[in-house]
């Protein structure tokens, strides 16, 4: 009984020693991060290569990529792009030059999983093999610190090989003609009997007793060689369709294209040309805004002025028929007399309002042919 009870007080310690270890050591539950570049294998001279660079973060969040890509002499570089890659606000463009091409850039947000970060564009320009390289590859970790992430690197080789080796001409030995060898499989005469000529009682041949057929076997012609073509194959190349996305996009999706377009000027410093174009675009725009709010402040303004003018004189009619209100009071009380200065009145009050609305009332006309001084 005692030795069970102590092997089950082992089995509870192992038990609470391993959770302890598990809690303690949290990191080991992520993997190291891999850079990798991948390329065709075999290329002819004068092909595009493209070698794509990859990036698995071991199940970590980053959010910075740089590296360098070291290329064979047989290759020249072309141009370098973050295009399809994980990465939003690239840093240095991954140009190639001098034998290498190092790329450097960011995504907000992080990124989790394998991707591809950039890609860097050559053409074969010799026969030859070699490596492509990869060095001083850092990937960061999202965490506001910078935090490198352990890992490394791995590059892969590419072979170039010439026209001549990559598409022999196979030189076939010229067969005889087809006629030919049905001429030779005919000209081998089968043996026939004939009868002797010294022997003048010899039965004919057509009185000799049938013998059994002697089988003769047939010469077999040569194989029959298929002459190649006299027309020269033409290697038919497959165009790759390019894929043309006709989806519209919607508001907020070009407003983010917008700000991204914003943010990669903004990391790109010595692009003079690009930030000149957007000078002589923006500038126009810019302008033509400007004007559009001159024109609706203007046009504001003048109804606003319009409506003060009328507002005026509204009024002043008002007070004009209350004067006239009050002077019929005064009529009625007055009799006769008072009907006839409350007529002058009128008239007054009523020539008063219609120069007020048209200024050119009542106002004598010159007669023809003469000028007012």
């Amino acid at each position: 009984m005692l030795p069970f009870r102590i092997l089950r007080q082992l089995q509870i310690l192992l038990t609470a020693s391993s959770g302890l270890l598990l809690v303690l050591a949290p990191s080991s539950a992520f993997a190291a991060a891999n850079t990798y570049a991948t390329a065709p294998s075999s290329v002819r001279v004068g092909d595009t290569v493209t070698v794509s660079i990859y990036v698995n973060t071991g199940g970590q969040s980053a959010n910075t990529f740089q590296g360098t890509l070291s290329y064979p002499s047989f290759l020249t570089g072309v141009r370098g792009t973050y295009s399809g890659s994980i990465c939003t606000l690239p840093i240095t463009q991954p140009d190639p030059s001098g034998g290498s091409a190092t790329y450097s850039c960011g995504t907000s947000g992080g990124y989790t999983g394998t991707g591809l970060v950039a890609s860097v564009i050559f053409t074969a320009n010799a026969a030859g093999s070699g490596s492509l390289g990869m060095s001083g590859c850092q990937v960061l970790a999202n965490d506001g610190k910078g935090t490198a992430i352990p890992g490394g690197c791995t590059g892969t080789t590419i072979t170039v090989v010439s026209d001549v080796a990559a598409t022999p001409t196979p030189v076939a030995a010229t067969p005889a003609p087809v006629a030919a060898v049905r001429s030779v499989a005919t000209a081998t005469p089968k043996p026939t009997l004939r009868p002797s000529s010294s022997s003048s009682d010899a039965p004919k041949p057509a009185e000799l007793p049938s013998a059994p057929p002697v089988a003769t076997p047939a010469p077999t012609p040569p194989p029959v060689q298929v002459l190649p073509s006299a027309t020269p194959s033409i290697a038919v190349t497959k165009t790759p369709e390019v894929k043309t996305n006709t989806q519209r996009r919607t508001i907020s999706e070009a407003l983010r294209d917008f700000v991204n377009s914003l943010h990669e000027i903004s990391h790109s410093p010595n692009n003079y040309i690009g930030l000149g174009a957007l000078l002589l675009i923006m500038v126009p725009l810019f302008l033509c805004v400007l004007a559009v709010m001159f024109f609706l402040y203007r046009v504001y303004g003048l109804e606003r002025k319009r409506h003060r003018a009328q507002d005026r004189l509204f009024e002043m009619e008002l007070s004009e028929l209350a004067a006239l209100e009050a002077k019929m009071e005064l009529l009625a009380e007055k009799g006769p007399k008072g009907r006839e200065e409350y007529r002058e009145e009128f008239h007054k009050t009523k020539n008063s309002i219609l120069r007020q609305i048209h200024p050119d009332y009542d106002r004598p006309v010159d007669p023809p042919g003469q000028i007012s001084s």
